[in-house]
């Protein structure tokens, strides 16, 4: 009597002989996807060096090109937004949108026009970059706050462009 004998077991199922390649395979495929990520994390790290790099050569060389004037200036703008980020208790690096933003208020409060916080904008701009830390003046809240600061400015601090006594447009006489 055979083992394999249908009248005692019922209907047998050969089973199919064990493929190895079926269990190594999901886990080769991941393998070879990890690899994947990993190559391409190291490409885009490579990229974003050479970019920096060259944002860095660019900088080097603004700078040179800033005259004496607009150093000065950058150099006082960005001092002032020092001096203001020690006396409120907020860290001035890394420059947060945030901070920033408060900071154009409070000068704006203190009477400075949008003219002189384009200045300090593009001083602690040029400073941002300088310390590859870009993102500061860019953000969106800062570009609000300044939005917010020129709509609501009621233009008694910056000078004048007419004369006082002179109006803008000639009345139209009636004839």
């Amino acid at each position: 009597m055979s083992i394999l004998n249908p009248a005692l077991f019922g209907t047998v199922h050969l089973r199919v002989p064990y493929d190895p390649v079926d269990r190594v395979t999901p886990v080769m495929e991941e393998h070879v996807r990890n690899q994947q990520h990993e190559a391409l994390r190291v490409e885009i790290e490579h990229q974003l060096a050479d970019i920096l790099e060259q944002d860095r050569k660019i900088v080097r060389k603004e700078l040179l090109e800033l005259s004496e004037n607009t150093k000065t200036a950058y150099k006082s703008d960005y001092r002032q937004f020092v001096e203001w980020t020690k006396a409120q208790g907020y860290p001035s690096r890394p420059m947060l949108p945030e901070v920033v933003a408060a900071y154009f208020l409070a000068k704006s409060a203190e009477g400075a026009s949008p003219r002189v916080l384009e200045r300090h904008v593009s001083a602690i701009k040029f400073v941002a970059r300088l310390s590859d830390d870009p993102r500061c003046a860019d953000e969106s809240v800062v570009k609000a706050m300044l939005r917010f600061i020129r709509r609501n400015w009621d233009g008694e601090s910056e000078p004048s462009k007419q004369p006082p006594d002179k109006p803008k447009h000639k009345a139209k006489e009636a004839v």
